[in-house]
């Protein structure tokens, strides 16, 4: 349990989508009272990260935003190519040496983050190769609604090598969803 309010947001659209469909239905009926089971054991520990009063809470929002900042300056910068790969926090650093090493961290947004370290042509090409190369059965709606809230506000999918292995094994562990065709 990590408190992250952007995996209890991708839970809830999990759920959500699980209930819509009919053979997962019984799933997420499961899944929303353990769900609710565990989030009322813990609340007194949500609190703090739903209300973001606490003093650690302001100070994870002033970086997020300071990251922010930090990634529209690179990209000004270096449009077209970027600061290469896994390159943003020391391309801050170069931005600005009197800063604290430990203050330059990567923005928590996987599409700021991938156009800051690829530029626009890094970008296009990667989603043209996505375009190309995703196979054309797949249709894990369920999967992406809920990994979206993370990819938005998190940035381990795409610089922690943990999260570039996880979308790895969940490419290749959905199968390609299989066709019915009518028999004549």
């Amino acid at each position: 349990l990590t408190f992250s309010r952007a995996a209890l947001l991708g839970l809830g659209l999990l759920l959500i989508s699980l209930s819509m469909q009919y053979a997962t239905r019984r799933l997420a009926i499961v899944g929303a009272l353990v769900a609710a089971i565990a989030l009322g054991m813990t609340w007194p520990l949500w609190m703090g990260r739903g209300m973001a009063t606490g003093r650690l809470e302001a100070r994870s929002v002033n970086e997020r935003i300071t990251a922010i900042a930090d990634a529209r300056r690179l990209i000004a910068q270096h449009p077209l190519a970027g600061v290469g790969l896994h390159a943003m926090p020391q391309a801050i650093i170069a931005l600005d040496p009197a800063r604290d090493s430990y203050t330059a961290q990567p923005v928590h947004n996987v599409p700021l983050l991938a156009f800051v370290e690829m530029g626009l042509l890094g970008v296009t090409a990667l989603l043209a190769a996505l375009f190309l190369l995703w196979p054309r059965g797949i249709r894990p709606q369920w999967l992406w609604l809920a990994l979206l809230p993370s990819l938005l506000v998190d940035h381990a999918f795409w610089s922690l090598p943990i999260g570039l292995a996880l979308c790895f094994v969940l490419a290749v562990a959905v199968p390609p969803q299989e066709h019915a065709t009518s028999a004549r």
